[in-house]
């Protein structure tokens, strides 16, 4: 059953922090949210993109999950900023309002404070940035640098910043997302991506910092099936969503 917003917006059934607060499949979002808390006690990492090879792998959700897990750390402020304006999801997974958001503020047209929502009640240490709507062409705007500042700015007033980002082979924009943000996240649906593709996705991103990868719906074999396809072994069991993302 899809909880509601008290606008009536429904909230997607997988964001498990609003929907099944019990569900034992929250555990794997705060395992991996120890992880990542590791590696800022170590390296000082703050800001994370959630990436994938291709379309339908789950990395939106699991951006979101992960945002909501880590939000129950009443220590620490949490941004998740969706920076895929091409398909942008955040928003419609968590029943807010997909504009004004980043591509506003990218545009000169809003404030960062002004595309900061609160998830209900739910996480008051929690502000989600939606991406909007662009109104000309995303390449000039990333060449230009405009997001640099605003996500710079997120990693700064927050103590983690996620990034939501659009898969790394169909385009081009993970490129320069990569490169504003201090690790890199890989979501691999099992039995989904290649090993192939999951190989070529990583040698893209050859000497930028991945962090690990998120096997969504992996079991054992899996994990070794993808760490074989390139000689590493990230492995992070995760918890499959069955829609795509």
């Amino acid at each position: 059953m899809l909880r509601r917003k008290s606008n009536g917006t429904p909230i997607h059934p997988l964001v498990l922090s609003l929907t099944e607060p019990d569900s034992p499949q929250l555990e794997a979002y705060r395992r991996l949210y120890r992880k990542i808390l590791y590696f800022q006690q170590q390296n000082g990492l703050k800001s994370i993109c959630i990436t994938s090879a291709q379309v339908a792998e789950g990395k939106t959700l699991t951006a979101v999950n992960l945002a909501f897990a880590m939000a129950e750390d009443p220590t620490k402020k949490i941004a998740l900023a969706d920076c895929d304006f091409r398909r942008p999801q955040v928003a419609n997974y968590l029943g807010l309002p997909p504009e004004p958001g980043l591509a506003s503020v990218i545009q000169n047209r809003r404030e960062i404070k002004d595309v900061l929502l609160k998830v209900g009640d739910s996480r008051p240490n929690l502000r989600v940035a939606p991406a909007g709507r662009l109104q000309e062409d995303i390449y000039p705007l990333l060449y230009s640098g405009k997001l640099d500042p605003i996500l710079k700015q997120l990693r700064t007033e927050f103590d983690f910043l996620l990034v939501d980002s659009p898969p790394i082979l169909p385009i081009l924009d993970h490129d320069f997302l990569s490169n504003l943000v201090d690790g890199i996240v890989l979501v691999v649906r099992a039995g989904s991506a290649s090993r192939d593709m999951v190989r070529t996705a990583l040698e893209s991103m050859e000497g930028k910092n991945i962090i690990g990868i998120v096997f969504n719906g992996a079991e054992k074999q899996y994990s070794s099936y993808y760490s074989y396809a390139y000689g590493h072994d990230y492995g992070n069991k995760y918890y499959s969503s069955k829609t795509a993302d």
